[in-house]
């Protein structure tokens, strides 16, 4: 069917063969974790509603000193936040994204902040007396650099050099 500009609109598989792929999908995999079929769920195949299944991420940061790493990204980092309560902050983050790599070792979790200029985030935060901790190199993919919370974690910054994700419109 055209529409107005006419452009040609292909009609979308029916939710039942939706929901029939992904349970494929689900099914080639065995309880290890171990593919035993290629099987994809095609993106033009995802349901209008399962684009707005989820409202939000939430990323846990544990630090041996929370009070102190809390007040640095309050204070230092400026990120607007919600008392859940007795002081309990919970901060808003920047647009986010998220990508899954390959692994031979331990499953693990990573959490960066994104910057359009590196070196003016960090010479930003130099200024307010933050430790970089790992300062900038190339990574091919971006440039990766750290700074050094209160409790004494590094906290990896990157700007990417990649196509991002997080300003996608759904």
């Amino acid at each position: 069917m055209a529409s107005a500009s006419g452009v040609v609109r292909q009609p979308g598989p029916s939710p039942s063969e939706i929901d029939e792929k992904a349970a494929e999908w689900c099914a080639a995999f065995e309880p290890g974790g171990a593919r035993t079929a290629a099987v994809r769920l095609p993106a033009a195949a995802v349901r209008a509603e399962d684009r707005n299944m989820f409202s939000g991420a939430h990323v846990i940061l544990y630090s041996q000193d929370a009070d102190a790493d809390r007040a640095f990204v309050q204070e230092v980092l400026g990120f607007p936040h919600v008392d859940a309560g007795g002081g309990w902050l919970i901060f808003k983050l920047p647009p986010a994204e998220v990508a899954v790599h390959p692994t031979d070792g331990e499953p693990k979790h990573e959490f960066y902040l994104m910057c359009d200029d590196l070196d003016v985030t960090l010479a930003r935060l130099a200024n307010r007396g933050v430790e970089i901790s790992q300062e900038p190199s190339d990574e091919g993919w971006g440039v990766l650099a750290a700074v050094r919370m209160p409790s004494g974690t590094e906290l990896p910054l990157y700007q990417p050099r990649h196509p991002v994700a997080h300003s996608l419109s759904p």
